[in-house]
């Protein structure tokens, strides 16, 4: 029985030794090493592009937009900025996962004056691309093929009456050349409900008391 206490006890005497010299050039304690410990790698903060495909797109607490894996690990930030002056909405996934579209309000100076942008990029935040919006867009629907973004925004009508806008965005990427994209209003009214069709050629609307094809 003495054997057993003296063995079991030299073992943990030297296990406490080698936590001590793996430690040794860093007097910080142990627990504070631990705490302090970076959550990720440089590598899982950037994974490669072909591991995005299954992702979550996440608007963070910070307002920072974020894609992770389902489990919430392997986080990437795909915007880094966002503050008081600067706030980014709804983002949301083209269908095949490989484009991302969002909302950015950013002010301009001490006049409340901001200004509102759609945004778009690949998967992993690279090769943005932006257009100015009238206002801000609060609803988007990506068409079945991802070569269309249709969004709801509020409107003025004559007279600045307050309504609500259908706009669609054309997404054009040829081989080799930078996405491009062009923007039109479709219809405005409210209230405001919309559908693609299969094929993404066409958009089921109804506006009001009215249903029209566009």
């Amino acid at each position: 029985m003495v054997h057993i206490h003296y063995r079991a006890g030299l073992i943990a005497f030297v296990a406490l030794i080698m936590m001590y010299a793996l430690t040794a050039c860093d007097a910080r304690p142990l627990v504070t090493q631990i705490e302090q410990m970076p959550i990720a790698s440089d590598a899982m903060q950037s994974p490669a592009l072909d591991d995005l495909n299954g992702r979550l797109l996440i608007l963070g607490g910070d307002g920072n937009i974020y894609t992770s894996d389902p489990d919430g690990d392997n986080r990437l930030a795909i915007t880094e900025d966002a503050s008081s002056d600067v706030t980014y909405q709804q983002p949301t996934w083209s269908p095949d996962g490989t484009l991302i579209a969002w909302t950015e309000v950013r002010a301009e100076n001490s006049d409340d004056d901001a200004t509102t942008r759609l945004v778009t990029s690949n998967a992993d935040g690279s090769e943005l691309v932006d257009l100015e919006a009238p206002f801000a867009p609060f609803y988007y629907y990506w068409s079945p093929d991802g070569s269309r973004l249709a969004y709801l925004s509020s409107w003025a009508r004559a007279g600045n009456l307050p309504s609500m806008a259908l706009r669609l965005v054309e997404i054009g990427e040829e081989s080799g050349e930078a996405r491009t994209l062009t923007a039109r209003t479709l219809a405005e009214g409210q209230p405001f409900y919309f559908s693609w069709a299969p094929d993404s050629q066409r958009l089921l609307t109804h506006v009001g008391n009215a249903a029209l094809d566009t």
